[in-house]
């Protein structure tokens, strides 16, 4: 079976299942990956700016052209490759087309490309990382029929490095920009918590870095920031729009305490007692009562770190992740 993947800078967990998934079928794959995660033919292909660009679908098709071969199926890690993909499926260079959507929201009528592919009859599955995006696509008049719940998986081991880093900060956080992510509710929190620091990994535009309290520090962009995780006391995410974030599952698996909204998915894989979830922000006695604790370190804290890794573990694992996906593909 030919799959074709499409892709951009995939994560750890992405480019381990398109190793994994590359043992099974004939995958070929395109976009901007690394050399080690690309198939037996790989198309470099940049990232359009918006959905609603054909210049991909051109080179996509000139490109099995020149292959003389199609392809069973077309997986696409980004969304903004769906576009081309669905038109391949059209011009018959692709037969079933399979996304991933690991976010709520962002396919109403303010968004009108994503509510074009998201909506086409030519995208036969989606592949929801939580139950919480199922339901949210759903909400946005997605069929259910097409909703594919499939937990990321992730491996302890890959979790294992440890460097030195020269920044300082009580807590951390990982975020690129975006205002549903919780950069400002984290201004808002720590201004009103001078006790304490958190330090950000991610690009923060400048003028949001003018407005941020000085116990809020910028490291800038890195990639696999958890490797510096081990310099710090707890991580915290405050966003309000997010799946099965990433960047909180690389905390735990470094065993670091997480504070966290209870965004997405997180309840799904997460019991009260592995993660301290804030549901209200505006008791800030309790929240510096908890950051307290945890910047002390105190002793309950390895119990609930050990319970949170041990559900990741459990709930998140990689052999079924791939199993699952395999399985989605074989039957497309």
């Amino acid at each position: 079976m030919n799959v074709l993947i499409l892709s951009h800078n995939p994560d750890l967990p992405e480019k381990e299942l398109i190793k994994a998934l590359s043992s099974r079928f004939n995958v070929y794959t395109a976009g901007e990956l690394p050399e080690d995660s690309r198939g037996k033919e790989h198309l470099s292909l940049y990232l359009p700016l918006g959905r609603l660009d054909f210049r991909p679908t051109k080179h996509l098709i000139n490109w099995s052209r020149r292959m003389g071969i199609t392809f069973e199926v077309a997986l696409c890690f980004n969304a903004r490759f769906l576009l081309s993909a669905i038109f391949c499926k059209k011009l018959k260079v692709v037969r079933k087309v399979i996304t991933y959507r690991g976010t709520l929201g962002g396919v109403s009528l303010l968004d009108p490309s994503a509510w074009f592919t998201f909506r086409s009859s030519a995208l036969d599955k989606i592949i929801c990382n939580c139950q919480a995006v199922a339901t949210s696509l759903a909400q946005h008049g997605i069929s259910e029929k097409k909703l594919e719940i499939i937990y990321k998986g992730h491996k302890s081991d890959w979790y294992q490095k440890n460097e030195t880093f020269e920044g300082t900060a009580d807590f951390v956080s990982a975020l690129n920009f975006r205002f549903s992510k919780g950069l400002f509710r984290l201004f808002g929190l720590f201004r009103d918590l001078p006790d304490f620091s958190v330090g950000i990994f991610g690009k923060v535009p400048a003028w949001a870095r003018l407005q941020a309290p000085k116990n809020v520090k910028f490291f800038g962009f890195l990639k696999e920031p958890w490797r510096f995780y081990q310099n710090f006391k707890g991580f915290i995410l405050l966003s309000s729009k997010e799946g099965v974030p990433k960047a909180v599952i690389e905390a735990i698996f470094k065993k670091l305490p997480v504070v966290s909204t209870s965004v997405g998915g997180l309840r799904e894989v997460f019991s009260n007692d592995a993660i301290f979830f804030i549901d209200d922000l505006k008791n800030r006695d309790e929240l510096a009562e908890l950051f307290k604790k945890i910047k002390c370190g105190e002793s309950q804290l390895k119990d609930i770190t050990e319970k949170a890794l041990f559900q990741a573990s459990l709930r998140l694992s990689f052999d079924d992740y791939v199993a699952r996906v395999i399985n989605l593909i074989s039957n497309s």
